[in-house]
């Protein structure tokens, strides 16, 4: 068996078969045995089996989708003699009449559609950008009205002035987004509907039909088969989940699909699917290195701290920052070394269905598959069941919402990419949720929904301020009231907050919970965990004050 491959380079080659005798030109049907799809286009191979002669071939390859990207076509032929293709040409051949021109027309107003959601979506960026910087400015602003105060100075005349224009800024570009978002939403309808429009028309009103020439030189008369292999455009996939968790067996059940869909203009009948979870590089030209210079460093002089009570105020902020820097970066090396070696990576990955190459991930489909063009398909990769922990959790300081959180370890062969599951709680639908790309052997942490079993009520029991000896306290007490309606055990998990405090005159104490804290944070988080029996009512109670000179004014409470 012989094998030859052609690219689509090979074009160039038209030119030197003046020189060849014309042979009969012979018309096939291609037909995709296999299709590998990738997010925003698709990989089909199709094949062709032809009688081929002693001396020139000409073969007419017909059947093409109408989306196929030529310059990466390339050709295999498998026959049992040399043959060797000298030349290929694209070429189109006439239909009877159809509506090609509203064809063109829909898709030039896809284009103007397109168009104009970038330019919205670059708006919405740059309008998001400023109302931030505004807000930040305003915060700052009233942040140094609050030190002037403090001082007991006079506040410069221009300052209300300059609030009003940060906020009158900050509204503004609020209120352009929110006009921007509904012009966009309107402009993605608009979309859609031509897109559908596209689609329903799209392959029976084409006007030509593409078919690619190619010339052969065969040794012998033999059989064989040209295969060919190319990129196709209006058509991807993305992955999508359901995960139902049942607190009782402590149980996830996680089915991973795909969401395929193609408008190529031809039918993917009994094909081999594929998907891949990444797209062809789009430059491949390594980066320059530029050279490195050491030189001697040029001085810049450093500002004047500022003194007085200011200066050692600020000295305290820089302390409390270094020190939260500092613990930011324990937390990234501990992060660090929590990821798997790539040695680890490489062994997760080899197994199943699941490849790993040039396309990087990829889920081979088993059996053959049909996806008809203009529609949308969905198929089931995996059902996975997993242990789990289901624990009801709250932030009432927050939300008196409950919500369900569920947490696994990926114990499959297969990774989890980004995508959008809907969650079920014992087989129940409560909502949907956001995964994030998950690896094998990592863990997994679901929000399942909304807790519609427990009522809560935060409640605030003291909020009174004192004067003690020249300082003023702030007394706190809250009670949390928590009700099970239902006839089950529901293990919860509670988090509160208390102040911190980021000055030595500021203090935080007289902390009393009714309750033991499963743990209690320096960053003031404070966490309960416990079950909350069938039918039951439970109250935790949390006091604590907060204490400062009274000739200072204090931010945050």
């Amino acid at each position: 068996m012989r094998t030859i491959i052609l690219t689509a380079s090979l074009l160039a080659l038209i030119l030197c078969s003046a020189s060849t005798a014309m042979a009969e030109v012979t018309a096939l049907s291609a037909k995709v045995v296999s299709v590998t799809v990738l997010p925003d286009r698709a990989e089909e191979i199709s094949t062709v089996d032809a009688d081929f002669v002693a001396g020139n071939n000409r073969i007419m390859i017909r059947n093409f989708s109408p989306s196929v990207d030529f310059s990466s076509l390339r050709l295999k032929v498998l026959a049992d003699a040399d043959v060797m293709v000298t030349a290929m040409t694209i070429a189109s051949i006439p239909i009877p009449e159809g509506s090609s021109e509203k064809l063109q027309e829909l898709q030039q107003k896809i284009n103007a559609l397109l168009d104009e959601i970038a330019v919205l979506n670059d708006s919405i960026k740059v309008l998001s950008v400023k109302g931030e910087y505004a807000a930040r400015l305003l915060e700052n602003t009233r942040k140094a009205i609050g030190i002037i105060l403090a001082r007991g100075e006079a506040l410069p005349a221009n300052l209300a002035e300059k609030v009003d224009y940060l906020t009158s800024i900050a509204l503004d570009c609020r209120n352009k987004i929110g006009e921007a978002q509904l012009k966009l939403a309107d402009k993605k309808k608009a979309l859609d509907d031509l897109q559908r429009e596209m689609a329903a028309s799209y392959g029976p009103s084409r006007k030509a039909e593409t078919t690619a020439i190619v010339e052969l030189q065969s040794t012998a008369a033999c059989k064989g088969t040209i295969e060919l292999k190319y990129l196709v455009w209006n058509s991807g996939w993305y992955p999508t989940y359901e995960v139902n968790v049942t607190p009782d067996t402590k149980e996830a059940v996680v089915t991973y699909a795909a969401i395929v869909g193609q408008a190529t203009g031809a039918d993917w009948d009994g094909v081999s699917l594929t998907l891949a979870t990444s797209t062809p590089s789009m430059s491949l030209v390594p980066p320059t290195p530029q050279p490195w210079i050491v030189s001697y460093d040029i001085p810049v002089p450093k500002p004047a701290a500022p003194t007085g009570a200011y200066g050692r105020r600020m000295e305290r902020k820089n302390k409390a920052l270094e020190k939260n820097n500092a613990m930011n970066e324990d937390a990234k090396d501990k992060a660090k070394g929590d990821e798997p070696a790539e040695e680890e990576l490489a062994e997760m990955m080899d197994a199943g269905a699941v490849q790993e190459g040039g396309l990087s991930v990829s889920f081979a489909l088993p059996g053959k598959m049909v996806v008809p063009s203009g529609s949308t398909v969905k198929f089931q990769i995996t059902q996975v069941t997993f242990p789990a922990e289901v624990r009801d959790f709250a932030v009432p300081s927050v939300t008196p919402t409950t919500f369900i959180r569920a947490v696994f370890v990926n114990t499959s062969e297969y990774p989890f990419l980004a995508g959008v599951a809907r969650c079920f709680v014992d087989g129940s639908l409560t909502g949907t949720t956001y995964i994030a790309r998950i690896m094998p052997g990592r863990q997994v942490k679901l929000a399942m929904g909304i807790e519609r079993r427990v009522k809560m009520e935060r409640k605030t029991v003291t909020d009174k301020l004192d004067e003690r000896g020249g300082k003023l306290r702030r007394v706190f007490e809250y009670k949390i009231e928590l009700t099970n309606n239902s006839d089950k055990v529901i293990p919860y998990e509670l988090r509160e907050r208390i102040p911190i405090s980021d000055d030595d005159d500021i203090k935080v104490n007289g902390m009393d919970f009714s309750d033991k804290p499963f743990e209690q944070t320096a960053e003031g988080f404070v966490t309960w965990k416990f079950d909350l029996g069938a039918k039951e009512k439970k109250i935790l109670v949390i006091k604590y004050y907060v204490e400062w000179p009274k000739d200072k004014a204090i931010f945050g409470l």
